[in-house]
């Protein structure tokens, strides 16, 4: 049965470093003290990392962020947002690689949807999320996607 080691740290230093074990389609969780803002970091296998940012303030940016892979050429990864809060939220995504950003105004519920092929980075990924009207919130999300095809990793500054 495949599983997956995950290493989760706090941006409070305070915090211990916590190892999880998973396995695919599992869910996980835990509680951590903060204060009025989180800064948590995920790190997983095969350059899989999350930096989760943000206030806990009323006025705070709440958005659901969720990602999943296609294994179809060099890969893609579908990137799907939704505003779960009660304001609207001017949603940038910028691919670090391209350097390509992406803005959107999202309504409370509404929901973008984008689908990144992996195709010039041999299915590897680094995208940022970010709300203009909360400075505080930042999510990235970042790794590689298999398709079964031999993995690269970047040589130099031009592929």
């Amino acid at each position: 049965m495949k599983r997956y080691v995950l290493r989760l740290a706090a941006g409070n230093p305070a915090d211990t470093v916590r190892m999880y074990t998973v396995e695919p389609g599992k869910k996980l969780s835990g509680t951590w003290n903060i204060g009025s803002q989180y800064d948590l970091t995920v790190y997983g296998p095969n350059g899989f990392v999350r930096y989760f940012k943000g206030s806990i303030s009323t006025d705070a940016a709440a958005l659901s962020v969720r990602t999943r892979y296609g294994e179809g050429d060099h890969g893609t990864v579908e990137l799907r947002i939704t505003n779960i809060g009660t304001s609207k939220a001017s949603v940038m995504v910028l691919d670090a690689y391209t350097g390509d950003r992406d803005s959107r105004l999202l309504w409370p519920g509404e929901t973008l949807e984008d689908d990144n092929r992996l195709d010039r980075f041999h299915g590897w990924y680094d995208l940022i999320v970010k709300v203009s009207e909360d400075p505080t919130f930042e999510y990235r999300l970042a790794g590689h996607v298999e398709t079964g095809d031999d993995s690269r990793i970047r040589r130099s500054a031009a592929w």
